[in-house]
């Protein structure tokens, strides 16, 4: 083999190994942002600490989402309680112009200081410190304002107005979206508790799928050409079905229009063998499993309704529900 060719061999091995490295250092930063202590004199002791274990923006991204996600709690009493029509509700403007910049700043800081020294927030919370992190690390941040479906009663319904806040990092000229909020947990609406659930999945999710979930107001923000109508029309997708690697592939609408006897046709990409799908509507006390057909590597089933079959079906992945239609009589 001559010179040149081995080479070239050599500095493939040399790439695969990094690659597979830095494949392996979330798991690293995690591991080290486990073991901070879970309070810190202020944010700037914090991001020193940051800054000091860890160099490159992307790894620092990473350890300011797992520190939050591990260390603060959703504020389900004061979510519960806040009125959304009476409570200051500071919409952060990614323009940046100098008025929007001494009038809204001094509260994000606020909001972020809060956060950091309660352990509780709400979503701005979240944001607010994420971005303040950021800001101390010289990582390039935004928060980004917008909507999520939070119940099945928001298919098909327009939002009256922005009602959860996420941010996106700027590395080497590429913005990565990612929401600590949702990472650190999820929340019980009957129990009206937080569950403090870590999860990775909301780090650097890729822009199609973060849309399933989140429609920023500026929808350029989304990095998909996906429009608001787009977002209204999906159906309710849950976090477990986030965490999968399945792709429901078709029905892509969230609203099943039932006439008589109506067979609706399901297409899955990526279900593991041996996984089964449940279904249920909220006119049913049980849930019933579907029957699968494979064919090459799509998962095929039908879910049979009626004009009696309720308003909404659910789909679950064996025991966890992963996304809701609504159901509406022609």
């Amino acid at each position: 083999m001559k010179s040149g060719k081995i080479h070239i061999v050599l500095l493939s091995l040399f790439l695969a190994l990094c690659t597979n490295i830095r494949a392996q250092d979330y798991s690293v930063i995690d591991t080290m942002v486990r073991h901070y202590p879970a309070s810190f004199s202020s944010p700037e002791e914090l991001a020193l600490r940051i800054s000091k274990d860890f160099s490159l923006p992307e790894e620092k991204a990473r350890a300011i989402y797992d520190w939050i996600a591990f260390n603060i709690r959703y504020d389900i009493q004061k979510y519960i309680s806040w009125d959304l029509f009476s409570a200051p509700y500071y919409i952060h403007s990614i323009i940046k112009t100098e008025d929007n910049y001494y009038r809204e700043d001094p509260f994000r800081i606020n909001m972020a200081e809060e956060a950091f020294y309660t352990k509780k927030t709400l979503c701005e919370g979240y944001a607010s410190l994420y971005k303040r992190l950021c800001d101390l690390t010289g990582v390039e941040c935004v928060i980004i304002p917008g909507y999520v479906k939070l119940l099945p009663g928001d298919i098909g319904r327009k939002p009256y107005g922005p009602n959860h806040s996420w941010n996106a990092v700027k590395i080497k000229g590429r913005w990565h979206l990612l929401d600590v909020t949702w990472g650190a947990g999820l929340l019980d609406y009957v129990k009206k508790k937080f569950i403090p659930q870590y999860s990775d999945i909301y780090f650097f999710m890729p822009p199609g799928r973060f849309f399933l979930q989140h429609c920023p107001q500026e929808t350029h923000w989304s990095f998909t050409k996906k429009s608001m109508q787009d977002f209204i029309d999906l159906p309710l997708f849950y976090r477990d079905y986030m965490i999968s690697n399945i792709d429901i592939l078709k029905p892509n609408s969230g609203i099943l229009y039932i006439h008589k006897k109506t067979h609706i046709k399901f297409r899955i990409k990526n279900l593991p063998r041996g996984m089964g799908i449940y279904f249920s509507t909220d006119a049913q006390t049980s849930l019933r499993k579907a029957f699968i057909t494979r064919k090459a590597g799509i998962s095929n089933f039908s879910v049979s309704l009626n004009d009696h079959s309720g308003t909404y079906l659910t789909l679950f992945n064996e025991n966890q529900a992963i996304v809701t239609y609504k159901l509406v009589k022609r």
